[in-house]
């Protein structure tokens, strides 16, 4: 919950300082610095150390996740909220596990169950809800 309400407050925040006039990529720039110290901090504080490993998996996943998962996503993802407003852009993340849910299917070869078909169904319900315009 914790996260959400955190991700949510920096959904509006990066959208509130965009409205500004501010270009995109240079909040997002901003807010990933400003999560890599905090995330340093705590590391710190919690004495927690950090390792790095040279395989080229690791590298490999560690420069997709940084780049196309971070700086990519959520520039386009701070884009859109900027465009449609946070309150409509935030539709979008519900959808994210969906997307993960496939990809899962032909690179793992994932097999649903009945939790994750009754988890699918009310993400689909909720967002029918939330865009049906009554007559």
């Amino acid at each position: 919950m914790m996260g959400t309400l955190c991700f949510s407050l920096g959904t509006i925040v990066s959208t509130h300082i965009r409205n500004k006039g501010f270009p995109t990529a240079s909040v997002n720039a901003y807010a990933m610095l400003y999560g890599a110290i905090i995330v340093c901090l705590f590391a710190y504080i919690r004495h927690i150390s950090f390792s790095f490993d040279l395989s080229v998996q690791y590298v490999g996943s560690l420069l997709y996740l940084a780049v196309i998962g971070s700086v990519v996503a959520f520039t386009t993802y701070l884009t859109v909220a900027h465009k449609l407003g946070p309150e409509k852009a935030a539709y979008m993340t519900v959808l994210f596990p969906v997307l993960a849910l496939v990809i899962s299917i032909f690179a793992e070869g994932y097999q649903f169950t009945l939790l994750s078909v009754v988890g699918l169904l009310s993400i689909q319900t909720g967002n029918v809800l939330m865009f049906y315009k009554g007559r």
